[in-house]
């Protein structure tokens, strides 16, 4: 998925615990699992490791949550690659990849959903969309 959902509850006042940066490829310091379900979308799974050396989990920022969260704070695009990779781009999430499912999101619940088809345009490295 090339968006960060969680970014969103953290940016609206969410407690972000202490993070250890231990890669450069992460500075969020943190990988979450995502699922849709019923057209809502949960956070599943928490990855990474906190300051005092202990795993960051689900109940580390969410204390009450069972075996997943609704992302109810979340409003916005989540841009989800599919397919092969057309063209690699070192940073962020820029690579481009056959298509992009985009999903519309508002306080949790998938809106719409579209299908992008992308194409390289080799001759001046851009990209293209049906």
């Amino acid at each position: 998925m090339y968006s960060t959902p969680l970014d969103d509850y953290f940016s609206a006042g969410g407690r972000r615990p202490p993070l250890r940066i231990t890669i450069t490829a992460l500075w969020r310091g943190y990988v979450g699992s995502w699922e849709i379900v019923d057209d809502r979308l949960h956070l599943v799974q928490l990855q990474g490791e906190l300051e005092n050396g202990s795993e960051l989990s689900l109940a580390t920022v969410f204390p009450a949550a069972g075996d997943k969260v609704f992302a109810d704070w979340y409003s916005g695009q989540i841009r989800i690659p599919d397919g092969e990779r057309l063209k690699y781009v070192h940073g962020g999430f820029m690579s481009i990849h056959e298509r992009d499912v985009l999903l519309d999101v508002v306080q949790g619940v998938v809106i719409t959903k579209q299908v992008r088809h992308n194409q390289v345009d080799e001759t001046c490295d851009r990209l293209k969309f049906d």
